[in-house]
């Protein structure tokens, strides 16, 4: 996960759950262009960083990359926590599609009940 020595700018935002221990959860957003060397703005697109994707049966799918970004941060992230003698560790990614529901709509699901 070399992005930044390659000039893409990153962002990483840590959500710590909203009751209890569960949920822990990381956002990472990368520019989709790199930063010129000379540091006065972005150039060119970063093409190398765009998913394989491929049509099967009319649908696009997209091609699992062992790159692909969920999976070096696990392994990362799990490397660290096994380096400090912790035993959590990273989920897999869940590959069923889930609907965000936010704090708002929650608390407003619960005062429904």
């Amino acid at each position: 996960m070399e992005w930044v020595q390659k000039g893409i700018g990153v962002q990483i935002d840590i959500h710590k759950p909203q009751t209890g221990d569960k949920n822990w959860h990381v956002h990472i957003l990368l520019t989709m262009r790199r930063f010129r060397e000379d540091g006065t703005g972005l150039g060119d697109i970063a093409v190398d960083l765009n998913p394989k994707i491929i049509t099967v049966n009319g649908k696009k799918v997209v091609i699992k990359d062992p790159e692909m970004i969920h999976e070096r941060v696990k392994e990362i992230i799990n490397a660290f926590f096994a380096k400090l003698g912790l035993t959590n560790r990273v989920d897999k990614i869940s590959t069923v599609p889930q609907k965000h529901i936010g704090p708002r709509r929650i608390r407003n699901l619960i005062n429904e009940v």
